[in-house]
């Protein structure tokens, strides 16, 4: 049951947050934006920190991931999630999308810093592989040629690829992959720590 409340973090480019159809709902369900044909109410974004503003009750970054630039702003309790990072800093954020005032912007769930630069390679591959050629200031950019990520790539793959709505065991995934188990189980234990995936029960996780 718990697991059907959860609302999948989408990957997306920030373009498509700022660009694409947002629709507003009345009542509890969640506004969202239209993307590909899914109802986007929660993303998933690696991007470079490119501004920031800090005060006693409010706090603010601005991130960019090639497509475009957005604000993420918190208030309350979320401005401890924004503590810590700095302009230069590239992080993984779930967010919920919000718009006010003609604006767009960001509300942070989960804030974690990114230190191998490999992983934006390996979101930009995966947003290009789902979304196709990126068009920016009217000029369309070819898929990037990224440094082959190897285990993870192939960790991540065999995960989509063989979850059939329970998630993939990860028993499995060390048989199918066909390296070392403690090199899987490190390599699984990343994925996690980075919200590529979640453990959806016992021994088996779920691509997000």
């Amino acid at each position: 049951m718990e697991e059907k409340k959860r609302q999948t973090a989408y990957k997306i480019w920030i373009s498509n947050i700022l660009n694409d159809k947002f629709i507003k709902q009345e009542g509890w369900d969640p506004n969202f934006i239209e993307v590909n044909g899914y109802k986007v109410a929660r993303v998933n974004i690696i991007a470079n920190v490119i501004g920031k503003y800090q005060a006693d009750n409010y706090s603010s970054i601005v991130l960019d991931d090639g497509s475009s630039a957005i604000r993420v702003k918190a208030w309350g309790d979320d401005i401890k999630k924004l503590e810590s990072v700095n302009i230069g800093d590239i992080i993984l954020i779930i967010a919920r999308p919000k718009e006010f005032n003609n604006e767009r912007y960001l509300i942070p769930e989960v804030v974690k810093k990114i230190k191998d630069p490999n992983w934006e390679l390996l979101r930009k591959a995966e947003l290009f592989k789902e979304f196709g050629k990126l068009e920016i200031n009217g000029i369309k950019h070819e898929e990037e040629n990224p440094i082959i990520l190897g285990e993870k790539q192939k960790i991540l793959n065999i995960i989509e690829k063989h979850d059939k709505g329970e998630g993939a065991k990860i028993e499995d995934i060390v048989y199918i992959s066909g390296i070392n188990e403690d090199d899987v189980l490190k390599t699984i234990k990343e994925l996690l720590q980075w919200g590529e995936i979640y453990e959806n029960k016992p021994n088996h996780v779920k691509v997000i």
